[in-house]
């Protein structure tokens, strides 16, 4: 039984619970954007927008990665060491990467190196291949999604390629595509500026309108009690007004 991106989602659930967030702004590359889809579609409670970059539905029709990358990604170093690993996330970065903003040696090697303190486990990136395989077509899910939605994709991204950005897109109810010329399966410091100001623009639109949505719930919230006083005041009165009329009646 693979580890499902479902099973993933929520792994994301109860983190927010452990750390006491009610909700959030979901960012996801890759498979962590096809993570957080699954949550925007279902626990919208919980999400307060959604950002979802390189990443895709997974749609039947759609074109495969390039043979070259997946026969690379299949390629892991044997025996497994540090070095061994840092080389190979470097040649795996290079393939992959944004040829409009190639990452020099150094970069390369920091970013490979950041990767394997992070996490040293060789069989966890099968893994995550094997959830993404099991996880199927998702499109359905992404029609329920009603949060605002950011998708972000580079036209040379050679592992998912852009037209499933587009169609991810193009599944999200009002959704805003931004294709980045030149962009790979990567997030090159060169992009970041870049990438910055978008989310940055999306993320403060996003937060002023789950505001004005917390404070419409408020208001119904507080005309709903008054609403229901008011009813309990008219059922505590009845009774009284009963108990006048019996005394009365006495007389």
């Amino acid at each position: 039984m693979p580890y499902t991106l479902k099973d993933m989602a929520r792994d994301v659930l109860a983190l927010m619970d452990e750390l006491d967030i009610d909700s959030a702004h979901l960012v996801g590359a890759s498979m962590g954007g096809m993570i957080a889809q699954i949550l925007a579609a279902k626990h919208k409670k919980r999400v307060r927008s959604l950002t979802s970059i390189m990443s895709s539905a997974t749609s039947p029709g759609l074109p495969d990665a390039k043979l070259k990358v997946l026969l690379q990604l299949a390629k892991r170093p044997t025996p497994f060491n540090r070095e061994a690993s840092i080389r190979y996330t470097m040649r795996m970065n290079r393939l992959i990467g944004s040829p409009a903003y190639p990452m020099d040696e150094m970069e390369l090697r920091a970013l490979a190196e950041t990767s394997f303190e992070r996490t040293t486990n060789p069989t966890g990136f099968k893994r995550q291949l094997v959830a993404i395989t099991a996880a199927g077509d998702r499109s359905h899910l992404l029609r329920k999604i009603k949060l605002p939605t950011l998708v972000i994709h580079g036209t040379d991204d050679p592992l998912i390629p852009v037209r499933m950005g587009e169609d991810t897109a193009a599944a999200i109810r009002k959704a805003k595509l931004k294709v980045i010329q030149g962009m790979g399966h990567d997030l090159p410091p060169a992009l970041v500026p870049q990438l910055a100001k978008m989310m940055g623009k999306h993320l403060k639109k996003a937060e002023k309108r789950w505001k004005k949505k917390l404070e419409k719930e408020r208001q119904r919230a507080t005309e709903e009690l008054t609403a229901a006083g008011a009813s309990q005041n008219d059922e505590a009165i009845q009774p009284s007004a009963q108990v006048i009329e019996l005394q009365v009646s006495r007389g």
